[in-house]
Formats: structure tokens, C-alpha cells, sequence
């Protein structure tokens, strides 16, 4: 076959007298000859290439212009009609040909030919490419390294960003507001940045464009105070908690009113959130210092429960009904984030609490003058007081989640949460080998713990263990395997013993004519080195190796502080961006007139009012998703130039004007 560049005339002319192109089509695209290709095609629309063995069946002349990721190529195949089938439902192939098709697919110049939202495209796939490969370890980096490129291109998209209004228009696509409006301070609600936040788009989320926008909503877009130095803020979150309990009253006698709309702000929304989770932080530990208690003697809780307690139970109500709304408005697995998770065990940890306390009550009748220790081993209020301890513990753990927020203790807390995936993963292999030592060691000394128990108890008076390293007092520390694993535990951090590896024997232990004792040395060897593997295994290996994967997650944390700290941080801003929930835990069980109003007599009484309003807000969806895909447009032509401006080809798109949007495709495949 004669090489195609530099000689169009004579393949041209060929292709007139019918000749079959065969391999030319392939060969042409591999070359990157779009002369070439566009020749093949005039005269042979439909071909596809013949079977070759530089070319898997599965990669097609579109695959392979994608692989080549060639702008005109995939142009000029993309105009005949020609697209790239979905991989998962694609039959009868193997993961190598899924990997050919993903690998088009995530060609930029691919997404942004063939897609009408190139963006929602781009992080639709990258979370896919996740999926897949986490279900195939085995190339698992190699649907990484694809994932990473999608997500890059919708960081090159919001790039080409010009000014504020393009920037609103883009993170705000499929708002129910407008975005140049903000009647009630910012009523943008960043559905596209929700989208990103969703799809693990960290680059975007910490862009400097969806950092000022969120930054604006937080603030009320600069109507009632504007970001200012860390102390300051401060000092101003400090004051609004202060205020907490005027600043709900406010809201709920007039929500519409200027200082009623200062309240939903979200950063005052925020700081009231703050004040109700320390306040009841304040009242576990109070609870748990007893004070206000007015019980019997003897240990007993008071009969009708202390203040603290019912105030308590008023705050875990407050949480339910706000975790509850929150996970039907965005679904059960959308609220179960890490802190979503910490505060459902809180809430269920204290409401069993609550209802065994009942139970104590209704069976005994409330607390009598009945010391603790003849209490039933599993009583109630025993359950109940463990339950609440526990309680207590993770209440006060949830202000690590909030710490996030901070510029200098976020990124702290993030590599916390990140070590505790580490820890999980360690005590997994610490247990397996602290089971397998304990189980060896007390194979060894099980028997002469039983031995001595024997000795012991035979001779009631002046007993004397036949071992000089225990008594009878005492039992052998491997003497059954929960106390093996119990030692082996303890001694990781210096609290066990090894006195009870010695079998020498105590000779004022033999009674007159009986036979002497017998020192078993290779028992007591065998015994000790084992102990002294397991040290060596868990304190030398397993802890290093620990401490190791922590500096890992640290490091990988402060390697991208910005990204990640941003990333979090927004995740926690648009909860309080886009939730219309306003009054904080306890004040969000009284019902509020702007909730009954919207709710209750608007649906019912002012039907054709909640028509219109509906109307409206469908009508400001409709117009931000125009202006959306309009400033998309001029985004994707920006992007197509300045990379063939890179390259040093002579742009396709050289009529390109600022305010015209591009004609894109609108047949959207996967």
C-alpha cells in the first residue's frame, strides 16, 4: 500500500475506479492524515476499516481518532454520524476491549464533540472509571489514570472562565433562582458545584471561580459583613452563638424581615449550628459530673431524671427530626456522610438509653436504697449508663468534623479522619496476630494452670503453688485464651508481665516423701521465645508499619493542603448553602409561620400563589440552564482553540466571536 500523504491524487483517483480502500482507512488515522481520512470517506462513506492485526476488532476508526485524540479526525467522523458504543453493555468482549473503549471515551476532544453538557459528562464518567476500576484491582491504575483525565477537563473548562457572571452561570446550572438575583441575600444554590462535591471533583471544587461563589453565598452575598482576618471571624462566630437564642426567637416571630433574612445567612446559620452542638456537648459533660443530681444514696439515679437528662433528650428529639428531613430530602445514602454517620449512632446510642431507663423504672419501681454493687450484673440502668458513657464519647468527637472549617486545624483533622481508615486496616492484621500467639501460648501453659488451680485448691490451708513465679492468689496469665489475649494486648504498652513465663519450680512446695519436681526448660523456652517473637512482631513490625501508613495519610493530606481542605470545607458550606433549614437543634421542633405558611396554607388555601411560585421557579431553572449551556458553548470554543493554538494547527473553529455559542451535538451516549 502506497503511503497516503503525498499522494491523495493518485489514492483519490483509485477510489474513483472503485477500488476498495481495505486497511487505508485505519492506516490514514493512525498517520493522523485528515486529508486522507476525508478522502476515504467521500468516496466510501461506510467503511470501517478491514480486520487487521495492528488493530483490535473492537478499535474502530472513532476509537482510534479518540485514542489519537485529533481534533479534526474525530470532527470529521463525528459529522458522518459515527460514535463510540457504550462498554457496559457491549457483549462478548474482554476487559482489554472495555479498557480500547473507555480510553475513547475519555478523549476531551471526544466528550466535547459529542455531548450537549460536556461538563456533567466529564464527571459522570470520572466517578464511572472509579467504579470500574475498583471492581477490577488488577488494572485498576489504569482506570485511575483515565478517571484523572476527565477530571482534568472539566478543571481546563472552568480555566476558561472570563468573569463573575460566566462563572455563575456554569456552578449554577439547574438552579430553580437566578443568579444575578439574590432577593434573600444569595439565593444561588450551586447545583453544578453540588454536582462536582458529588462526583469527587476536588480540582474543581478548590478552582478560585467555585471558591469566590461559595465564598459569596456564605456571606450573603457582602450585604451584611464580608470575609475578614481569623480572629475577627472569630470573634464575630463567637458573638452570633452568643446570640443564638435572640437570633431564632427573631426568626421565628418575623422570618421575612430584614433581621429574620440576616438569620439565614448562611455563615449565621452556621455559627447557631456551632452554638446548639457545643451546648450540648456542655450538657453531657455536665451530666456526666452530676451536677443537678438529687438521687437516693447509693449510686441510684434520680427517680424522675435530672434536668440535664430531659434537656438532653429534648436535644437528641431536635437531631432526629433534623437527620430524619435531611435523609428524605437527599436520600439515605447522600446523608450518611462520615458526620451523618457519628451523629445516627449518637441519636440511637441515647434514645436506647432513654428507653431503658423507662424500663428500669417501670420494673423496679424507681431507684431504691440498694447499693450498687447488689445490683444484677446486666440491670437496666447499668445498660443504660454504659450506653450514655458511650454516648458522651462520640458527642464530644463531633467537633472534629467541624474543626474542617478552620484554616489551621482543617487539615489536622483531616489527616485524622483519613488515619483512622489506617488504624482499622492495622488492627485487622494485629489481631489475626495476637490470635495466633495467644492461641500458641496457651497451648504451652494452660495445663500448669491447671495444675497449680488443682495444687490450690486441695490444699485449703497453707497452700503453696509449685511454681516460684505464681501464687495461689493468683492465676497464670495464659491460663485460658481471653487471658492470653488480654496479656498479649496489654503489653503492647508496657503493662505485661513475664513472671508468668518461668516454670521453675518452688521447692517448699513438696511435701515430705513425695518425688521432687521436674523443671520443664524446653516448655519454658519454647514459651518465652514465643512471647518474644510476638513483641517483637507487634512492637518492632506491626506499630512501625502503623505509624508508617499514618506519616503516609499526612503526608499525602499536606502534599494537597489547599485542594483537600477546600474541597472539605465546601462539602460543609453547601449544606448550609443549598439546605432551607434555618433554626438549629432544639428550635427546630417549635413549628415556624414561614413553615406553616409554605406548607400548609399556601398548598391548601393559596393554591393558584404556590402555582405561580412553582411556574417561576421552573421558568428561572429553564433560564439558568439556558445561560448555562450558552456560556458552556463559548467555554468548549475557548478550550478547542487555545489547545490547536498549542499545537500549532490552524484552529477549526477560526470564526470564533465571544458571544456566540458554538452549535454542539445534542445525542448523548452512556
Amino acid at each position: 500500500m502506497l503511503p497516503l500523504t503525498g499522494h491523495i491524487e493518485v489514492f483519490e483517483a483509485l477510489l474513483q475506479y472503485g477500488t476498495k480502500p481495505g486497511e487505508a482507512l485505519m492506516c490514514a488515522i493512525d498517520k493522523e492524515d485528515t486529508a486522507a481520512v476525508q478522502t476515504i470517506l467521500k468516496y466510501s462513506p461506510q467503511v470501517d476499516g478491514s480486520p487487521s492485526a495492528a488493530f483490535p476488532s473492537e478499535v474502530t476508526p472513532i476509537v482510534l481518532a479518540s485514542h489519537k485524540n485529533s481534533l479534526p479526525l474525530i470532527k470529521v467522523l463525528v459529522d458522518q454520524g459515527r460514535f463510540i458504543p457504550d462498554p457496559g453493555v457491549v457483549l462478548n468482549k474482554d476487559d482489554h476491549a472495555h479498557q480500547n473503549l473507555y480510553r475513547g471515551l475519555v478523549s476531551p476532544y471526544y466528550i466535547l464533540l459529542t455531548n450537549d453538557d460536556p461538563l456533567s459528562r466529564a464527571f459522570e464518567l470520572s466517578s464511572r472509571l472509579d467504579d470500574v476500576g475498583a471492581s477490577k484491582p488488577e488494572v485498576e491504575e489504569v482506570y485511575a489514570e483515565m478517571a484523572e483525565g476527565t477530571r482534568s477537563l472539566g478543571v481546563d473548562l472552568l480555566d476558561q472562565v472570563w468573569n463573575r457572571d460566566e462563572a455563575a452561570a456554569i456552578l449554577n446550572g439547574g438552579d430553580e433562582h437566578s443568579p444575578l438575583i439574590h432577593g434573600d441575600d444569595c439565593q444561588m444554590e450551586l447545583s453544578k458545584l453540588d454536582m462536582a462535591v458529588d462526583h469527587e471533583q476536588k480540582r474543581f471544587v478548590a478552582h478560585q471561580w467555585s471558591q469566590r461563589l461559595v465564598n459569596e453565598c456564605w456571606y450573603g452575598a457582602g450585604k451584611y459583613f464580608t470575609p475578614t482576618t481569623n480572629i475577627a471571624e472569630y470573634l464575630r462566630g463567637f458573638v452570633l452563638m452568643l446570640l443564638t437564642p435572640i437570633l431564632a426567637l427573631i426568626y421565628l416571630l418575623a422570618p421575612m424581615s430584614v433581621p429574620g433574612r440576616f438569620v439565614r445567612t448562611p455563615a449565621v446559620r452556621f455559627a447557631m449550628y456551632l452554638a446548639s452542638v457545643i451546648t450540648f456537648i456542655v450538657m453531657v459533660f455536665l451530666r456526666a459530673e452530676k451536677i443537678g443530681y438529687n438521687g437516693p444514696e447509693g449510686g441510684q439515679l434520680a427517680p424522675s431524671g435530672t434536668v440535664l437528662e430531659w434537656l438532653i433528650f429534648v436535644w437528641i428529639l431536635g437531631m432526629l427530626l433534623e437527620e430524619g428531613r435531611l435523609m428524605v430530602k437527599n436520600g439515605p445514602l447522600a446523608s450518611l456522610t462520615a458526620m451523618g454517620i457519628m451523629t445516627w449512632v449518637i441519636i440511637v446510642i441515647y434514645l436506647a438509653a432513654f428507653f431503658l431507663r423507662v424500663a428500669s423504672h417501670v420494673e423496679h419501681g424507681g431507684p431504691k436504697s440498694l447499693y450498687r454493687f447488689y445490683w444484677a450484673t446486666y440491670d437496666t440502668t447499668l445498660i443504660a449508663e454504659a450506653l450514655t458513657a458511650v454516648g458522651g464519647v462520640l458527642a464530644i468527637l463531633l467537633l472534629l468534623p467541624l474543626l474542617t472549617y478552620d484554616r489551621f486545624l482543617g487539615p489536622l483533622a483531616l489527616s485524622m479522619s483519613h488515619m483512622v481508615k489506617d488504624i482499622v486496616k492495622f488492627l485487622i492484621i494485629f489481631f489475626i496476630v495476637s490470635i495466633a500467639f495467644s492461641a500458641g501460648l496457651n497451648e504451652t501453659y494452660s495445663f500448669y494452670s491447671d495444675v497449680v488451680d488443682n495444687i490450690c485448691l486441695t490444699q485449703l490451708e497453707n497452700a503453696t503453688s509449685p511454681l516460684t513465679a505464681t501464687d495461689c492468689d493468683t492465676s497464670n496469665a495464659f491460663g485460658d485464651f481471653e487471658s492470653s489475649f488480654e496479656e498479649l494486648f496489654w503489653s503492647l504498652f508496657g503493662l505485661g508481665s513475664k513472671d508468668t513465663l518461668n516454670l521453675e519450680v518452688n521447692p517448699k512446695a513438696v511435701s515430705p516423701g513425695d518425688p521432687p519436681l521436674q523443671e520443664h526448660t524446653l516448655t519454658m523456652y519454647v514459651g518465652q521465645a514465643l512471647y518474644g517473637l510476638y513483641l517483637v512482631v507487634a512492637v518492632v513490625v506491626l506499630l512501625n508499619m502503623l505509624i508508617a501508613m499514618m506519616s503516609n495519610s499526612y503526608q499525602h493530606i499536606a502534599d494537597n493542603e489547599t485542594t483537600e481542605w477546600r474541597f472539605e470545607v465546601t462539602k460543609l458550606m453547601l449544606r448550609y448553602i443549598r439546605d432551607d433549614t434555618t433554626l438549629p437543634v432544639p428550635f427546630n421542633l417549635i413549628p415556624n409561620p414561614k413553615f406553616i405558611y409554605n406548607n400548609v396554607i399556601k398548598k391548601c388555601c393559596l393554591r393558584q400563589r404556590y402555582k405561580r411560585e412553582m411556574d417561576n421557579k421552573l421558568q428561572a431553572q429553564a433560564e439558568n440552564n439556558r445561560r448555562y449551556k450558552e456560556v458552556l458553548a463559548r467555554l468548549v470554543r475557548r478550550y478547542l482553540l487555545l489547545h490547536e493554538r498549542e499545537k500549532g494547527v490552524e484552529p477549526i473553529f477560526a470564526d470564533f466571536t465571544p458571544h456566540d455559542p458554538i452549535t454542539m451535538a445534542t445525542t448523548t451516549y452512556l
